[in-house]
């Protein structure tokens, strides 16, 4: 079993699937032209945290904003804006 996991269906017939280490994480993205998000699995100090990120798209037109994190908690996940 891995530390993250990520799937992506679109076009294609099947649908992809990455994992991700403690080690390594794991980066997601969606994206339009104009418009984009990032979310970035990733080991914090031993609980799962996710970074969500939102961007310019595929042009790259904007700048990067950090929205807040999703981080492990001992009572489920919590949503932590920055």
């Amino acid at each position: 079993m891995s530390r993250f996991y990520g799937t992506v269906t679109g076009q294609a017939r099947t649908t992809a699937t990455r994992r991700g280490s403690a080690a390594k994480g794991l980066r997601t993205t969606c994206a339009g032209w104009d418009i984009g998000v990032e979310c970035y699995a990733f080991d914090a100090e031993g609980k799962d945290r996710i970074a969500v990120v939102m961007d310019g798209g595929s042009n790259g037109a904007h700048e990067r904003v950090t929205l807040g994190y999703i981080q492990q908690t001992d009572k489920g996940p919590v949503w932590q804006p920055k």
